[in-house]
């Protein structure tokens, strides 16, 4: 599961900002998380790269209905049936579900109820204001937490799946954009 929480993290020390985090459903521990000025594609990418680096590919990711994540019905009738961020979790072969409510992604919501307190609070028993600073310790913190709260799966054959020897995650996070040759053999892009 996915998500963002846009929150006051530092507590008026400097200004709100998101972690996003993906948590695994089967043990209920943080598999990455890292905090980002907002909810963005460019985010979620560098958490799933996180992940990716460290598990490899899981079978889904459960997420909200974001723009990041699904295209509005305007995007579809022109046939821009995929986000970016959609467009790369297919290429890597991992199914992308789109929850219809918060209720439905419960346990990384409860995640976030208790990372706004606990996260918070250790943040600022070290001193940590920035965001540099709070992506540093937040391994730590992770498996911390993960200790304590973590449990064990009912089936104990990992789901992750290794990186394929297609898989470069350099070429697939790269942003492409379709366009027509025109008769003259030119390309506009963003009216050039």
């Amino acid at each position: 599961q996915g998500d963002g929480s846009p929150h006051d993290w530092f507590e008026g020390r400097r200004s709100k900002c998101t972690l996003l985090q993906f948590v695994d459903d089967a043990t209920s521990q943080t598999t990455a998380a890292l905090f980002v000025e907002s909810e963005t594609t460019e985010g979620y990418l560098e958490l799933l790269q996180k992940h990716l680096e460290k598990y490899g590919r899981p079978l889904g990711l459960y997420v909200d209905k974001h723009s990041i994540f699904r295209v509005s019905r305007e995007e579809i009738y022109k046939g821009e049936g995929v986000t970016h961020f959609g467009r790369v979790v297919k290429d890597l072969g991992i199914d992308l579900i789109c929850a219809h409510s918060p209720q439905a992604k419960g346990r990384v919501e409860r995640k976030n109820g208790v990372f706004q307190d606990r996260l918070i609070k250790e943040m600022r028993l070290r001193g940590i204001n920035t965001i540099e600073e709070a992506n540093a310790y937040l391994p730590e913190f992770l498996e911390q937490m993960n200790q304590k709260f973590g449990v064990e799966a009912e089936d104990p054959e990992d789901a992750h799946r290794g990186l394929r020897e297609r898989d470069d995650l350099g070429r697939i996070f790269r942003k492409r954009s379709t366009r027509k040759v025109s008769k003259n053999l030119t390309v506009q892009y963003s009216g050039v």
